[in-house]
């Protein structure tokens, strides 16, 4: 594309010549031929940068050879112009594999079945929906339109899933909550006859595993962002807009709320409630509610001023000890 259509598709303002580019790069890897989005340009050398054309946020211009386009809104801006040059990354199913075992099941118009997936009876799927080889749906459940779902996918029966909800591979939904009784010191397993309902716009990562209720619903709302391997439990609420980060792992009955972040290997204890807008940063391990818009981090996770406060007085014990004992040898 040329410098001054890409500046008329993102609502920029062109400085310099009208030149062609073919590909996006990074910054530090550009050369002549690509556009770079420079996203924090106070924090770069600009005149080092060997791209053809650079794509900054407004109000910053720098010397450089290159010729800019300022965008308001740079972020918008780069999904904008991803989807522009590489519209379908990955080759999605455009039809019905002769080679998947396809059910008495209901579905919308374009919709897309690789090799070697099965789809039980009484499944119903919108459409546009994509369903990539060596997919397992089971019997009763419900995928909306618009939907993509990647190799080795297993939904259990009863599973619901929402509009354009994006499914990477070797996900499992549905499968048992981890609950048992003791009894007469032999632990009984609980059935688990509950669902997974999933909402508009989620997208779950690789290998994650979001188990089925023991009874009702554990629930992904709208708009849920969950990384790779996390392990979501029984019954768990998770509330719209909220984003769960790789390795982390929600025991049972967990109620998350919206647009809470869970930062890397965060572990939640059952039965907690975590409050709308709220952090808890990488590593941390809940063991008790955490309020509304509050930042916590540390095993047990606590306050995030608390806990620095700890770890910067837990840093000075030799220097404490030190003069306690001259106090007393005095």
């Amino acid at each position: 594309m040329k410098a001054s259509e890409i500046a008329s598709l993102l609502g920029g303002r062109l400085v310099g010549s009208d030149v062609e580019v073919t590909h996006i790069k990074e910054p530090e890897k550009a050369t002549e031929n690509d556009v770079a989005f420079v996203f924090k340009p106070e924090k770069k050398d600009i005149s080092q940068l060997k791209a053809g054309l650079l794509i900054l946020p407004e109000g910053f211009s720098p010397k450089t050879p290159a010729p800019v386009i300022h965008v308001k809104d740079i972020e918008r801006a780069f999904i904008k112009l991803l989807k522009k040059f590489y519209p379908e990354p990955v080759k999605l199913p455009d039809s019905i594999s002769t080679l998947a075992s396809v059910g008495d099941v209901v579905m919308g118009k374009n919709v897309g079945i690789g090799e070697f997936t099965v789809v039980k009876d009484g499944t119903k799927i919108g459409d546009n929906t994509r369903i990539f080889p060596h997919v397992y749906v089971g019997y009763n459940v419900l995928i909306g339109e618009n939907c993509i779902i990647y190799p080795g996918v297993k939904i259990y029966d009863n599973v619901k899933i929402g509009n354009n909800c994006v499914i990477h591979s070797n996900c499992v939904i549905g499968s048992d909550g981890f609950g048992y009784f003791e009894i007469e010191g032999k632990r009984e397993k609980i059935p688990q006859v509950g669902k997974v309902i999933i909402g508009d716009h989620v997208e779950i990562g690789a290998g994650t595993t979001i188990d089925r209720s023991t009874l009702g619903e554990t629930i992904i709302g709208n708009g849920v962002k969950i990384d790779n391997l996390v392990q979501i439990g029984h019954n768990v609420v998770i509330g719209a807009g909220s984003v769960i980060v790789a390795q982390t792992g929600i025991a049972g009955s967990v109620k998350i709320g919206k647009n809470v972040i869970l930062a890397g290997q965060v572990g939640v204890a059952d039965h907690l409630t975590i409050g709308d807008g709220s952090i808890v940063l990488a590593k941390s391990g809940v063991s008790k509610s955490v309020p509304p818009k509050k930042v916590f981090s540390g095993i047990p996770a606590r306050e995030r001023k608390r806990y620095l406060r700890e770890i910067a007085l837990v840093s000075r014990l030799p220097e404490i000890i030190e003069k306690l004992e001259k106090c007393l040898n005095k």
